[in-house]
């Protein structure tokens, strides 16, 4: 989260609001649920090319309840999950997954966190 010139730290804000910050949820048990194929490695990951609308949507429905934090649908674009994939495709994945986030949270004082798995 940016505001002006300078950064946020989540960690005094959360001090400065005197509540704990709220993080989203699920991302991908919600992309399951709204007929996303799995892929065996990399789970849901190409939601972010293939299903775009979907994951924006969740994104946004997390803002809307009022999650202070948003994750990106990057839990598992680790390098062993993606190895089979080329890097031009695992690059396309990742931004995807960043780009959709800033557009759900667009001028809402959301912050965006990277969420990734434990490579195996």
């Amino acid at each position: 989260m940016k505001s002006g010139s300078f950064r946020i730290n989540p960690f005094s804000l959360s001090k400065r609001i005197k509540r704990p910050l709220i993080l989203d949820g699920a991302m991908g048990s919600l992309l399951q649920q709204n007929d996303v194929p799995i892929d065996k490695k990399a789970w849901v990951t190409f939601a972010n090319i293939e299903y775009p609308d979907k994951v924006l949507k969740i994104h946004r429905d997390y803002v809307k309840a009022g999650a202070d934090i948003i994750t990106t649908n990057t839990f598992r674009t680790n390098p062993a999950a993606l190895t089979e994939y080329c890097s031009t495709k695992q690059i396309k994945i990742l931004r995807a997954a960043v780009m959709l986030a800033e557009e759900a949270v667009q001028n809402e004082p959301v912050f965006i966190a990277g969420s990734n798995a434990p490579a195996e």
